[in-house]
């Protein structure tokens, strides 16, 4: 019965735990979903993509035929004297008036024939909704490796929370002993007050880590929205091993880089739309040719002169209609140059993304590496600090060790632990800005991260 009972427990504490990871890692998942809906430049990022969207399709009408109909029904009044006179009384003729109805309804249509700017128009369009296009997939991809960093960071000041009430603890207690010390005669009023005094200190930097913790995740809450009752969770650095895995050559990222930046595209296609931009200004300079078609309805209650009868008139004309602009007071030419000059500024653009996305590239391929080589090093000051621990803790028994022996080993654990960490989380914001800068899609790397991230810790983020 007990066997069955100490199964059961152990079955339920497992699935507990499984419940408590899942919801850790559907917290990050969630948060970054958040970030997705409501991140303001992201959001205005989107919205310019559609009007670019809508922009296309309102340049390509522009070589559609024009169809417009128009009616309108007045009462007219006239008046009139006939320049004669009575013959028999030299008397001026009488006024005499009439009110009549006009109704007229006319329909007009146009059809571009050749309008070379209306077509620069619509390549134009069209490179400027690809140009925002990339620009959307930029900002979200910039957006993920914010998020990254902002999510990490909270994450190390919780640790630094954390390593700071530890360390305020060992004060605490290293205090005591040398309180305790003075009383006996074993230790001096100046060994004394150095505890006192690295005691407060501790708690002055616990103070600097809640107020660090606050602020990192302001930060994360920048992006997110607010995160009500927020807790960070733990990280479960045993599974982290794939995050190490070799990372291919500098230049092979670097070439990645170049040929999938959604910023590089997005400035290549600004570039495209700045030089369709110069032919279509330059096209103004040409005739247009366009068809025109125009049918008519004209009823009329009186003629076009008074005492007239009314009429009914129907009229039908086609024909080809032929603009040719001569001058326009310089404008045409100023705006051609004018567009020129953008193209150019469109090219000095395009050279300062490529740069940009390439100095974050090696920038973040530098993080990763070197958290690597932390991680390394964390993980031999941990095996040596478990090593230091226990050397103090057994030797406490033979009167070799002292507590303030243990206290330091532990301390010092402590701090191999958080170094340890911070390595990591230094891993996962390199890896997340490279893969960023590369233009790779941010959600199997976000749900791999998930994955790694366990139960919420005791220490909330508020």
């Amino acid at each position: 019965m007990r066997t069955r009972q100490a199964r059961a427990r152990g079955v339920l504490l497992a699935a507990i735990a499984c419940v408590a990871q899942a919801a850790a890692a559907q917290g990050f998942a969630d948060a970054w979903e958040r970030a997705l809906a409501t991140e303001p430049a992201l959001q205005a990022a989107r919205a310019n993509r559609t009007a670019a969207e809508e922009r296309t399709i309102g340049a390509r009408a522009a070589l559609l035929p024009q169809i417009d109909a128009n009616a309108n029904r007045n009462l007219n009044r006239r008046t009139f004297v006939q320049n004669t006179q009575n013959p028999f009384t030299g008397e001026p003729s009488p006024e005499t008036g009439e009110r009549y109805y006009a109704t007229t309804a006319q329909v007009n249509l146009t059809q571009p024939l050749w309008r070379p700017q209306n077509w620069a128009a619509l390549a134009q369009a069209r490179e400027s909704e690809q140009q925002a296009y990339w620009e959307a997939l930029a900002t979200e991809q910039d957006l993920h490796g914010k998020f990254v960093t902002a999510w990490f960071d909270v994450m190390a000041a919780r640790d630094s929370v954390v390593n700071a009430g530890e360390q305020v603890e060992a004060t605490r207690q290293q205090r005591e002993v040398m309180q305790r010390g003075l009383a006996l005669g074993t230790h001096s009023e100046v060994q004394a007050a150095e505890a006192v005094a690295r005691h407060e200190q501790a708690l002055a930097d616990r103070a600097g880590a809640q107020t660090e913790l606050e602020a990192k995740t302001a930060v994360l809450e920048q992006l997110t929205g607010p995160l009500p009752a927020f807790h960070v969770p733990q990280w479960r650095s045993g599974d982290a091993a794939f995050l190490f895995a070799p990372l291919a050559p500098l230049p092979e990222w670097l070439a990645r880089v170049e040929s999938d930046s959604p910023a590089v595209r997005a400035a290549q296609r600004a570039v495209a739309a700045a030089r369709e931009e110069v032919r279509k200004q330059q096209a103004l300079h040409q005739p247009t040719v366009d068809f025109v078609s125009r049918h008519a309805r004209i009823d009329q209650g009186s003629g076009t002169s008074p005492g007239q009868p009314g009429y009914r008139s129907r009229e039908h004309s086609w024909g080809l209609q032929l603009n040719v602009p001569i001058y326009s007071g310089g404008g045409n030419s100023a705006r051609a140059r004018e567009a020129a000059a953008m193209a150019m500024k469109a090219e000095a653009d395009l050279e300062g993304a490529r740069r940009n996305a390439l100095t974050q590239a090696r920038q973040a391929w530098a993080t990763a590496q070197a958290a690597q080589a932390k991680s390394q090093a964390a993980e031999h000051a941990l095996r040596a600090a478990e090593v230091a621990l226990r050397a103090a803790t057994t030797g406490q028994g033979t009167g070799l060790k002292t507590v303030l022996d243990e206290l330091q080993a532990r301390e010092q654990l402590a701090h191999a632990r958080r170094d340890q960490q911070r390595a990591h989380y230094d891993r996962v914001v390199g890896l997340a800005r490279l893969r960023a800068a590369a233009g790779e899609p941010a959600d199997a790397f976000i749900a791999a991260i998930a994955v790694l991230l366990g139960p919420a810790s005791s220490a909330p983020a508020r």
